[in-house]
């Protein structure tokens, strides 16, 4: 029984951390998975094309489509359409507005070979469109997101604020995993096993992920805690099974 129940638990956990690894989504500033990325100068009634891309994590063929998602805002008559090659018609053509992308098909670790564009059209009022962009798997085991916030204010064109991020992948793990976390080069991750003993310290910057060696780990679960100045700032529970 007790082996079934921690099965179940780390089925549930391997797709928790799965749901937010799979596809990195990318613009001109890089990754964006999980940030709130803001576009300023959008004219009432105007249309921007936001430039996106979609990279393939996995060792498998997936096959996905893109949501726009209202997010809240104080302009709520947006207007989204999916552009080429987040469509099948070619040429930069847009899907119909309101609509999801077509089927985006992704080799193993394949990134979109031509730039794609969230179609944006401001609606009549000014103010602020809060639109999540969700990357959902067809057969419905996955979602990644990021979301764009489209004001009409006078600032810098394009800025970025990151969500602070934490993941531990693959999870659960056999030999090795990997760590990754954007807190910054001074957070340090600490790995504890269930008696509460330190099983490995790390300190570095973890924007692409450091691999850690478990091979000589018991079999079980681990607590990863994040620190940050001194304080922990998330905590994540890893199962080791050889």
């Amino acid at each position: 029984m007790k082996k079934i129940t921690l099965l179940i638990f780390s089925l549930f956990l391997f797709v928790g951390i799965l749901s937010s690894q799979t596809i990195d989504i990318i613009d001109s500033t890089g990754i964006v998975n999980n940030t709130i990325s803001k576009v300023y100068n959008v004219a009432s009634g105007t249309i921007y094309e936001y430039k996106v891309d979609l990279k393939n994590n996995t060792s498998n063929q997936v096959e996905v489509r893109m949501y726009a998602v209202n997010g809240g805002g104080t302009v709520n008559d947006w207007k989204v359409s999916f552009c080429s090659p987040m469509t099948l018609a070619g040429g930069g053509q847009c899907g119909l507005s309101g609509a999801p992308s077509a089927p985006i098909k992704l080799e193993a670790n394949e990134t979109t070979s031509t730039s794609g564009a969230v179609k944006f059209t401001q609606g009549s009022t000014s103010g602020e469109a809060v639109v999540k962009i969700e990357v959902k798997e067809v057969n419905g085991s996955f979602t990644d997101s990021f979301t764009i916030i489209f004001n009409t204010g006078s600032q810098s064109a394009i800025s970025t604020e990151i969500v602070k991020e934490f993941s531990i992948y693959p999870n659960p793990a056999s030999d090795n995993f990997k760590i990754k976390h954007n807190y910054g080069p001074n957070a340090v991750v600490e790995v504890y096993n269930m008696l509460g003993k330190l099983v490995t310290k790390v300190k570095s910057d973890f924007v692409n992920g450091v691999n850690i060696d478990a091979s000589k780990w018991d079999n079980g679960y681990y607590f990863c805690r994040l620190y940050n100045d001194g304080k922990i700032q998330k905590t994540i529970k890893l199962v080791v099974a050889h």
